[in-house]
């Protein structure tokens, strides 16, 4: 019994493990199922996505999308939940890069204005 408590203890400290449920079969048997984590490969690319991402760029997205969609914005939230809910996850990140494709290039907007505007100012000698 003891051997029994010390491999139950061992299981549940398992990082890897999500879910422990014990039932019992029709003959009285008890049965012990152990789920482990799924290597959710989409959610992790998801993830590094988002951690590579310019700090200005993200913070910027996010203040965007907290205003124009906070219901995206609540889901992205639970990007670091241990299983969060996938379906809603793409929908929102789909969401979350468009309003980063839109800062990026309002960004490269400007940044193209104002180096125009140094150019002319400093360097376009025509005529000199």
């Amino acid at each position: 019994m003891e051997k029994l408590l010390e491999n139950l203890v061992a299981l549940l400290a398992d990082e890897n493990v999500n879910d422990v449920k014990i039932n019992k079969d029709e003959k009285g048997n008890t049965i012990i199922l152990i789920s482990k984590k799924k290597d959710n490969t989409e959610l992790q690319k998801i993830r590094q996505e988002i951690e590579d991402l310019d700090d200005e760029i993200f913070e910027a997205a996010a203040a965007r999308l907290k205003i124009s969609s906070p219901t995206a914005f609540q889901v992205m939230t639970t990007l670091e939940e241990e299983n969060p809910n996938m379906d809603n996850i793409k929908v929102a990140y789909k969401i979350f890069k468009a309003i980063v494709k839109e800062i990026v290039e309002q960004s490269i907007k400007e940044h193209t204005e104002e180096v125009n505007r140094l150019f002319n100012k400093y360097l376009n000698n025509k005529g000199e």
